[in-house]
């Protein structure tokens, strides 16, 4: 799980590239470390070990079936952690979910305010609810975390 900053700067290099896909890929980056790219926007940095997946963002809701498949396909081990880079819907569609099946949940602490309240996001024209106990972060920080 060291070398977090090589996925987390992978999302943010290629922001566009799910404009070039049909469909969900997957894409190795370096060793245990995939990108799930999806044509519906918020990509998904997996790091997968022998103790479970270490996942930055997790897609949107709606597609929850894809992106569970594409974490199944990297590895067959559970999702323990994830990372919310911020609160937009396609960054944090399957917190509950996940939530559910045990995963971690991490963010600043303004992703956790914004997730626990009604959101509206002006430049997709579209209001987000918020989300309820096991979709919110668990562990947050302000300013350094540590794992």
């Amino acid at each position: 799980m060291r070398n977090l900053w090589m996925p987390v700067l992978c999302v943010m290099a290629l922001p566009f590239a799910a404009l070039a896909v049909e469909d969900t890929k997957i894409i190795p980056v370096k060793g245990a470390i995939s990108m799930i790219v999806s044509p519906m926007g918020g990509n998904v940095v997996v790091s997968s070990g022998d103790d479970g997946k270490f996942v930055i963002d997790d897609q949107l809701a709606d597609r929850a079936k894809e992106t569970t498949d594409a974490f199944n396909k990297i590895s067959d081990k559970p999702v323990k952690f994830i990372v919310n880079t911020h609160y937009h819907f396609d960054h944090t569609g399957n917190n509950e979910l996940l939530g559910k099946q045990g995963a971690v949940i991490v963010a600043h602490d303004n992703v956790r305010k914004r997730l626990s309240s009604k959101q509206f996001i002006t430049l997709f024209k579209k209001e987000m609810q918020p989300l309820t106990g096991v979709g919110l972060p668990v562990i947050t920080f302000n300013e350094e975390v540590t794992f």
